[in-house]
């Protein structure tokens, strides 16, 4: 059934067809990329261009077909990996500039009775110990991580 079909729209239009059928595609998926900016329809658009030359050089349409999804799916496993890492940079945060800090605490830090806070930049954190440790007031510690509204930390040496 896929070989007569394939047979009829090579008898029927030819290359014109074919090269016009590959084009329609080709805008086709760069207008989806450009309403969704997911960096998927962009590989079949390319898929699509590099049919569109096939069918130029008179390349049949069941070749086309194949070409176009072994182009896009090489592309999609190769290059969009590559694409997302460096389209989505991070952007540092207050979180990045908290980390590693070392400050005071100002209230007990008491795991168990969920209490103990510290001091950052004129702002108060709720604090728990990284180790699960009391640590008194007064004490030098260093910010591990975050945990929601809770900054984890640890005696500093």
């Amino acid at each position: 059934m896929l070989t007569f079909s394939l047979d009829i729209l090579n008898e029927l239009g030819g290359k014109e067809l074919h090269v016009a059928i590959w084009i329609i595609l080709v805008m086709v998926f760069l207008v989806i990329e450009a309403c969704t900016i997911t960096l998927l329809t962009t590989w079949f658009a390319v898929g699509a261009a590099v049919s569109a030359v096939l069918a130029l050089c008179g390349v049949g349409f069941g070749w086309q077909i194949g070409v176009f999804f072994v182009v896009s799916i090489a592309l999609i496993l190769a290059a969009r990996p590559l694409f997302n890492k460096f389209l989505q940079r991070r952007t540092p945060t207050n979180k990045d500039d908290v980390i590693g800090t070392n400050t005071y605490v100002t209230e007990d830090i008491d795991n168990l009775a969920q209490t103990g806070y510290v001091k950052i930049k004129d702002v108060y954190w709720t604090a728990r110990s990284a180790d699960d440790q009391p640590i008194p007031s007064g004490t030098l510690v260093t910010i591990e991580e975050i945990q929601g509204n809770k900054l984890i930390v640890r005696k500093s040496q």
